[in-house]
């Protein structure tokens, strides 16, 4: 199970949410928060009424209220981020709310505008299309199954600018890690380690890709060793490193070429 879906699994489950929320959350599970619903849309979070949550005036008091809330869009936040692999930090920075009636029963807090985060995703990439020359963009095919075939129709087409290497024969961008473990293992994972204790490797200290590669664990396979996260449940990211490692995957595919195949311009070329 990927970690996106692990994390879908402990939201909606009531065993998993539980237990996530006595280790990481204490005053949530005491107030008795459950995550009804979390998928593409975004989510559904239930508050009970009663002793746990009550203010003097037999209602839910607001800060009970606002935990819920929040959660509603904290929920989707983090499984689109462990979803992406992208290394984004969430960080609450305000809050706004309008009261129009005493809660008194079970209440349920509906966040649904997922899409629009997932989008905040897709801006990211095409950004980077505009700021940057690239050459080669090869991105994992889970979870962006309907993204990639739109990036590879809508990115690195405009002439001049146009994606030179490709991440497979069946396809410019998607380069699935789950079904070419071996290759990942080989090609990506020890090349890149053997570049990197060489001395062949250059970065420009990224203060969060430094940080992913030192939480990364060794974890052998049958081809060799490849990594992981120190255990399943780790907050300790590795997204960075596996987004690094196929960018080096990209940019020996794009050095591979033939010269007539390359850019003939000469300047700064950036693998994605």
């Amino acid at each position: 199970m990927n970690q996106g879906a692990l994390y879908r699994t402990l939201f909606t489950n009531p065993v998993g949410i539980r237990a996530l929320l006595w280790s990481k959350l204490p005053l949530a599970a005491f107030a008795g928060l459950r995550v009804a619903r979390l998928d593409e849309s975004g989510a559904e979070v239930t508050l009970p009424a009663g002793w746990k949550t009550q203010n003097p005036f037999g209602s839910t008091y607001f800060a009970a209220q606002a935990m819920a809330a929040e959660m509603s869009t904290g929920a989707p936040a983090l499984w689109f981020i462990e979803q992406s692999g992208a290394p984004v930090a969430s960080l609450v920075t305000g809050i706004s709310a309008r009261f129009t009636k005493k809660a008194i029963s079970q209440t349920s807090f509906v966040f649904s505008d997922g899409a629009r985060m997932r989008e905040a995703i897709d801006r990211a990439v095409r950004d980077a299309f505009e700021r940057y020359d690239v050459v080669a963009f090869f991105s994992d095919l889970h979870p962006w199954e309907s993204y990639v075939d739109r990036w590879a129709q809508e990115l690195g087409h405009e002439r001049g600018h146009e994606l030179c290497a490709a991440a497979t024969m069946k396809h410019r961008i998607a380069w699935d890690m789950r079904a070419n473990q071996k290759v990942f293992t080989l090609e990506g994972v020890e090349r890149t380690h053997n570049e990197i204790t060489e001395r062949a490797f250059r970065h420009d200290g990224d203060a969060r890709v430094r940080q992913h590669v030192h939480n990364a664990r060794r974890r052998p396979n049958a081809w060799g060793a490849s990594f992981g996260k120190e255990h399943r449940e780790s907050r300790r990211k590795v997204d960075a490193l596996a987004a690094l490692i196929l960018a080096r995957m990209a940019r020996r595919a794009y050095l591979a070429l033939p010269e007539r195949k390359r850019r003939r311009k000469r300047q700064r070329a950036v693998f994605g």
